[in-house]
């Protein structure tokens, strides 16, 4: 998986032959981010950042899907609190 996914988009850049950058970039930040996933899952570095990940199925989905995985954790429910960026606008309004 690993060589895969660092593999596959160039890969697929090639036999397509995309040239809008924006695309092909898209397609490398996802398949480098799911790269740094897989060996933070191999090695569980994941729960010693952030232990609520490991609490349930949905937390360690969220956190395993997102490209930027910037969440701020609620100690009482151990959910995923709003947004800090979502909280900041409703301060502003």
């Amino acid at each position: 998986m690993i060589g895969l996914s660092l593999y596959l988009p160039f890969f697929l850049i090639e036999i397509f032959q995309i040239q809008n950058r924006i695309v092909s970039g898209a397609m490398c930040q996802i398949m480098t981010t799911l790269f740094f996933r897989v060996l933070e899952a191999m090695y569980g570095t994941y729960s010693s950042s952030s232990p609520y990940v490991t609490k349930s199925f949905s937390n360690h989905i969220g956190y395993m899907s997102s490209v930027v995985p910037y969440y701020i954790w609620d100690p009482k429910t151990e959910l995923r609190a709003k947004n800090f960026i979502v909280k900041t606008k409703r301060e502003f309004r």
